[in-house]
């Protein structure tokens, strides 16, 4: 079967829009709301997740893929959150987050 790209695209760059759209600003810390959005989208493509909360409102999502051992682990590890320092970049997360032309909207802008 052969991988159709542009649909794999399409579909991770929801994802990514999706999440740019969660406001996790640290502080405080509100990981939560992208932490169960993951929970979900691992949960239909039939990976079960373990949701774990080391304080009110921050959660980490993890999850293992078992492999048949011929190779060593992967791990994969990611914040769920912004810093602060990015506010001004959440303040425009409604509007920042279109592609146009395989490029993100700020990245024309920057040019």
């Amino acid at each position: 079967m052969e991988m159709d790209w542009g649909a794999v695209r399409e579909e991770v760059t929801g994802y990514l829009q999706d999440l740019v759209r969660l406001d996790t600003t640290n502080p405080p810390g509100n990981e939560t709301p992208a932490a169960e959005y993951l929970a979900g989208v691992l949960r239909r493509e039939g990976i079960e997740p373990t949701v774990l909360e080391s304080a009110p409102g921050r959660r980490n999502v993890v999850t293992r893929l078992k492999g048949t051992g011929e190779k060593g682990p992967l791990l994969l590890l990611s914040h769920l959150d912004i810093d602060q320092a990015d506010s001004e970049v959440a303040a425009r997360r409604e509007t920042s987050c279109q592609a146009a032309e395989g490029q993100w909207e700020d990245e024309r802008k920057a040019r």
